[in-house]
């Protein structure tokens, strides 16, 4: 995925069914070259809709990469996405994704 460095959306779609359930999810963003992360845009955000056929819950958000300390010079980066959820059986769950961007 590229970026340059213009805000963008992140939609991310919970893939948590049936007895599992999203609480919300945060999205870090890396150092240039996919080093530990240090920008976290978003923190503790709570699904603002749900997938009609599944019911599971879908974020949506606009990330300004300017606004971070990693808006500087272009890069590699990784955007994960840590996920916070409720496992089978209520116990509680955490989940990572992460997806390569490069800003330009």
């Amino acid at each position: 995925m590229f970026c340059n460095q213009q805000p963008f959306n992140l939609t991310f779609a919970s893939q948590r069914i049936f007895k599992e359930s999203s609480n919300n999810i945060d999205v870090l963003i890396s150092q240039i070259g996919g080093g530990f992360p240090t920008a976290a845009p978003v923190r503790n955000m709570l699904a603002n809709g749900n997938d009609p056929r599944s019911g599971s819950a879908i974020y949506s958000v606009m990330i300004d990469p300017i606004a971070l300390c990693c808006g500087g010079p272009p890069g590699n980066r990784t955007v994960y996405v840590l996920e916070d959820y409720n496992a089978f059986g209520g116990l509680p769950g955490m989940d990572m994704l992460g997806v390569p961007v490069t800003f330009v």
